[in-house]
């Protein structure tokens, strides 16, 4: 189980080594969608892009063996494009994937200076050449691709310092060149691209340390140059940019390691700061991406690390070097977000594609079962233990908890309800399925459903009861221990929520109050669940 660090603020300042947590796969499934392997027909060497569909579909850009794969929500893997290009154009070194809305995935190759579109039924197509957009508009090296939400794509030429548009239609336009906004900010190898809702692309000039935004009107404007937030904190060596909808950027920048955000007013403040005196994990951070909710994904090329900052400054690393214990993390230069909370990361050099989907969201599930009696709920943090019970709980039936031999993954997710908004402050998996030494982890008894990890590994789940019953019966219960677990900073914050969520979409939950707080101090929480404004009588029982 691992644990939230809230800091105040967008900038995190006081983030010490190693306080981060060191995984968040036992909070998501983390699956190797591809390996070196590829299709098993054809291999798949040297990622360096990855893109997602509306339906879910990953496609992933590898360079050395000039091709790319698309994998499918049920995990079949099929390879779009290969070095013979659309049969008359070859394809070399490719570089980047883009994915548009009507489903087309876009490939570039950077050697041989020229972009393909292939279609979901196949179809491929070279849309630019070297030539560019014709006389002195060559493209050299395409390096970085988008899509907009009516199908123009943009690519950079990393070499020929610009930036092109092409239609749907397949008129090419260079909207940007190596003159940058034409008032002495040029424009110096261009590494990535990304572009808004309204149609305005930002652009990255990796050489040239700045940033720049073209509005659909053709009109360019420099946003970010090498003086930074002009309060200290330098831009240079940028290398990926991402945006909002809405036209809020963020940018990496590697010297010195951060993150920069501008607003659409122009407004610019560093989002976070690496170092010892921010977040020493963000070290040359690389690629960046952004979900629904504005949390930033960046990789790091120093700790081979995929990290997430939320914008109420909590910290997380998501995957490490290590990958799933199977496929390693080496070198992760790509990053992707898709529906449901899912994001997507390659390693170049360990040849490997990765997706993790949460399984707790960062908003507790409305509608969860309620124990009959507000008092039958019970919770006990210190360090290393965690035990929840919900008992006397509404009317439950066994087929409630789905199928947890083989499908239904249950998971402990709690919620800091004392700010504004709640905040998820733990969470922990039991996996559906699988073997806990030597034996099924999940057991079907004549109460319900037992699951048992001695190990408590991945993240200190070590035992749960799911048993039905009718209304004031039903009982769950939820128990965590070992180095394995962590639980968030003592005394507890209150209010305080925990639920049972279950993967196939049921829940249940108590929430706990100062008034059923019986002790709340740095080393121990023990309390009774209830309502705010509801009586806090300890049940038949006693002590919690």
């Amino acid at each position: 189980m691992s644990v939230r660090i809230r800091l105040p603020g967008a900038l995190l300042p006081a983030l010490l080594a190693g306080a981060v947590s060191a995984s968040w796969a036992g909070a998501t499934t983390l699956d190797l969608l591809l390996d070196q392997t590829g299709d098993g027909t054809h291999e798949m060497f040297s990622p360096n892009g990855i893109a997602v569909d509306s339906a879910g579909s990953a496609f992933v850009a590898a360079e050395s063996r000039d091709n790319a794969f698309r994998i499918d929500p049920d995990g079949t893997i099929t390879q779009i494009i290969d070095a013979t290009g659309d049969g008359a154009n070859v394809l070399d070194r490719t570089r980047d994937v883009a994915v548009g809305p009507s489903g087309n995935a876009y490939v570039g190759g950077w050697s041989t200076d020229n972009v393909f579109r292939i279609t979901p039924g196949g179809t491929i197509t070279e849309i630019i050449d070297a030539s560019g957009a014709g006389g002195p508009a060559v493209l050299n090296e395409p390096w970085a691709l988008a899509v907009d939400g009516a199908e123009n794509v943009y690519v950079t030429g990393r070499a020929s310092d610009n930036v092109f548009k092409i239609t749907p239609g397949g008129v090419v336009t260079e909207i940007l060149d190596a003159n940058g906004d034409g008032f002495g900010n040029p424009l110096e190898r261009p590494t990535d691209v990304a572009v808004d809702a309204a149609g305005n692309v930002y652009v990255v000039g990796q050489a040239s340390d700045n940033l720049f935004k073209v509005t659909p009107g053709g009109t360019v404007t420099r946003i970010l140059g090498p003086t930074g937030n002009g309060a200290g904190t330098n831009y240079s060596s940028p290398a990926s940019v991402a945006v909002t909808p809405g036209g809020t950027v963020y940018v990496t920048n590697s010297s010195p390691d951060s993150i920069f955000r501008v607003t659409p007013a122009g407004a610019i403040s560093v989002f976070a700061l690496g170092g010892e005196t921010g977040i020493p994990l963000l070290d040359n951070p690389f690629a960046i991406a952004l979900d629904a909710t504005e949390n930033v994904y960046v990789t790091t090329l120093v700790g081979d690390r995929l990290l997430r900052i939320t914008q109420s400054g909590d910290v997380r690393t998501m995957l490490g070097p290590a990958g799933d214990g199977t496929g390693e993390l080496e070198n992760p230069i790509a990053v992707a977000t898709g529906a449901g909370g899912a994001v997507y990361v390659v390693g170049e050099d360990s040849h490997t594609a990765f997706r993790l989907v949460p399984v707790c969201p960062d908003m507790p599930m409305p509608g969860c079962g309620q124990p009959a009696e507000a008092t039958s709920g019970r919770l006990i943090l210190k360090a290393g233990i965690l035990r929840w019970t919900w008992n006397r709980g509404s009317e439950t039936l066994l087929g409630d908890f789905g199928d947890p031999l083989t499908s239904a993954s249950h998971s402990v997710c709690a919620y800091d309800e004392s700010g504004l908004a709640p905040s998820l402050a733990f969470e922990g998996t039991a996996q559906a399925g699988g073997i806990c030494s030597g034996r099924p982890c999940w057991r079907l008894t004549s109460k319900g459903y037992k699951f048992r990890d001695k190990a408590a590994a991945p993240d200190g789940i070590k035992k749960v009861l799911l048993f039905p019953g009718a209304e004031g019966a039903a009982r769950i219960l939820a128990k965590g221990k070992g180095d394995h677990m962590s639980v968030p900073p003592l005394p507890l914050a209150l209010p305080f929520r925990v639920q049972m969520q279950g993967s196939h979409g049921e829940c249940w939950e108590a929430a706990f109050f100062e008034a059923g707080a019986k002790r709340n101090d740095p080393t121990v929480f023990k309390g009774i669940a209830g309502s705010p404004s509801g009586a806090f009588l300890v049940p038949p029982g006693g002590e919690t």
